[in-house]
Parts: C-alpha cells; sequence; structure tokens
C-alpha cells in the first residue's frame, strides 16, 4: 500500500480537482490521501465564502492552472488582514492590499505561479466535493472516507484531518 500525505496544500493550488486527480492515478487499489486542509472559520479566510464544489469542477474542466487570477482581488480584500500580516497598521492596509494586488495581477500576466488561498474549505465542501468526483463524468473516482478529525493538529487546531482511501479495480 502507498499514500499520498498533505497537510496545507489544498488551498494553494488553483485546481484541487486536477490534484486530487492526479493522486489517485499514481496510487494503487487501498492506498490512502491523507489531507490536513485548513477550515476558513479558523484562520484569516473566515471571512471569504466558501468554494462550492461546482466552481471547482468547473476549474477542472477549464484547465485552470496555478497561473491564474480568477482569486486575487477577492483573496486580498477579504482575508482578515489583522491575521494576515499582523503587522500592518489599519491605517495602511488599503495600500498593502493595492500593492499586493499589483505583485499578483502582474506575476499571472508574466505567466508565473503565484501563491495564494485559490479556494477555502470547510469539512462540507471537502466531502461534497469527494463525493461528486466519485459521480463526475470527467473524474470517475472510487474514493471512500475512511477516517475524519475535526479540529486538526491537536496543537495547532486551525484545520481538519480527513483520510480517503483509493478503491480501483482492474
Amino acid at each position: 500500500m502507498a499514500y499520498v500525505a498533505s497537510s496545507h496544500v489544498l488551498e494553494h493550488i488553483a485546481n484541487p480537482v486536477a490534484a486530487i486527480c492526479e493522486w489517485y492515478r499514481v496510487l494503487r487499489h487501498g492506498s490512502i490521501m491523507y489531507m490536513v486542509i485548513p477550515d476558513r472559520r479558523y484562520t484569516w479566510d473566515r471571512y471569504r465564502k466558501l468554494t462550492f464544489c461546482e466552481h471547482m469542477l468547473d476549474d477542472y474542466i477549464k484547465g485552470v492552472t496555478d497561473s491564474d487570477a480568477t482569486h486575487i482581488d477577492e483573496f486580498v480584500d477579504t482575508v482578515d488582514w489583522s491575521e494576515y500580516d499582523p503587522s500592518a497598521a489599519p491605517e495602511d492596509v488599503p495600500a498593502k492590499k493595492h500593492e499586493r494586488k499589483k505583485i499578483y495581477h502582474s506575476a499571472v500576466n508574466a505567466g508565473e505561479i503565484i501563491n495564494i488561498h485559490f479556494h477555502v474549505f470547510e469539512p462540507s465542501n471537502v466531502t461534497a466535493l469527494l463525493n461528486q468526483l466519485n459521480r463526475h463524468s470527467e473524474t470517475r473516482m472510487d474514493l471512500s472516507i475512511v477516517d475524519y478529525e475535526e479540529l486538526f493538529p491537536i496543537s495547532t487546531p486551525n484545520g481538519f484531518l480527513i483520510v480517503v482511501r483509493v478503491n480501483k479495480t482492474g
């Protein structure tokens, strides 16, 4: 048996369905995916809207890459800046937002990969996404959730753990 372990990675991937598909592809029957994913309710993403499964599936179908500008403005405008950049004085935040957007958009225009939280997660949208991947005509996976732990890790409970078994026949 083999496994994939990811911790605080999925939110940094513009196309999380493509990542899960690749993990599924390389794993054998009975293998495990361990995913620790930040829960937006306990991070600087708390004010952002939850990303729906349909959006992530649409990104997959469109072949979205990590050089994608779609989420830049929403990310910069709605993160909790008191946690994202605690050193920023409240009166400096608008200028910092403007500068951050400029940097990210310039990088995307140059074809570079950017490092933001493209999507935000809670257990509900991750479990819904995994269930959708089992049924969606573009992915057709057989994944089963075998373990789940909310408020993970215990030392810094800002995420959740979801353990998924890869089922393959033939």
